[in-house]
């Protein structure tokens, strides 16, 4: 990277929310955390957002940035716990990090989702079982 970003906590917020994506395995349950900011650029290298807390850290199973390049979207097991902080960056290197406040969680209806839709679970990651091995 060329240049220095100067990185402030007011300058980003978050959100959390259920969402289906589908795979070649079906429709997947996730939670999405967002990373709302001024501009998040395409770059050859991978996006991630995980969740660092005082114990742990949890890495999404896979993050993108918004087309309108305002958002970095990191995909969780539906029953992550969200606290601590949240971090973004390019392959291994950490371009920010916000304190998680109190983030309200947009959940889908149950009643609406479909039977074959996979709910993604730590313990059940579905399509992303692979991965985690």
């Amino acid at each position: 990277m060329n240049g220095v970003m100067i990185i402030r906590d007011r300058d980003f917020s978050l959100r959390a929310a259920e969402v289906i994506r589908e795979f070649v395995e079906g429709p997947h349950l996730l939670l999405r955390i967002s990373v709302v900011g001024p501009h998040f650029p395409f770059l050859d290298s991978t996006p991630f957002v995980r969740i660092v807390g005082p114990r742990r850290r949890v890495d999404s199973l896979m993050a993108e940035v918004s087309p309108d390049q305002q958002e970095m979207r990191g995909y969780f097991p539906a029953d992550t716990p969200i606290g601590g902080r949240i971090e973004w960056g390019y392959a291994s290197e950490v371009w920010g990090s916000v304190p998680v406040r109190k983030i309200p969680r947009t959940r889908l209806d149950p009643k609406r989702i479909a039977p074959e839709v996979h709910r993604v679970t730590r313990r059940n990651l579905g399509a992303f079982r692979k991965q985690s091995r």
